[in-house]
């Protein structure tokens, strides 16, 4: 089930959450690790929207709208251990569909993050 988007103050939060981390991707720190692997991977900074970040011990999570294409599931260590950073793919209609079964926030952040890669793509 798509979100219908209505304009509504939750709404706004979130696009203001995600556009704040977007732009702290593409215009902070040139060392931030999670922009680094991104554009090595070849993603569009411009249209790659963090979805949700779980900080563990050891590493960081990372779910990551990449445009229209598909949803980037990053593994990034922390420190300065030996072990690569690692990343699961997923189309972008395959989880739309998984989407579909979570909670009413997470759908509505992901139907707003793709409202924003649709700008994005259309400012372009």
């Amino acid at each position: 089930m798509i979100m219908r988007l209505i304009g509504s103050l939750t709404e706004d939060c979130l696009r203001d959450e995600l556009a704040r981390s977007n732009a702290a991707r593409r215009h902070g720190p040139a060392d931030d690790p999670l922009a680094l692997f991104l554009r090595s991977r070849g993603v569009d900074l411009a249209t790659a929207f963090v979805l949700d970040w779980i900080p563990e011990q050891g590493e960081d999570i990372y779910t990551v709208l990449d445009g229209d294409l598909r949803v980037l599931v990053v593994e990034l260590p922390r420190g300065d251990g030996d072990a690569p950073p690692s990343v699961a793919e997923t189309p972008i209609a395959d989880y739309r569909r998984a989407v579909s079964r979570r909670s009413r926030l997470v759908r509505l952040r992901f139907a707003v993050a793709e409202d924003l890669v649709s700008r994005a793509s259309q400012s372009e």
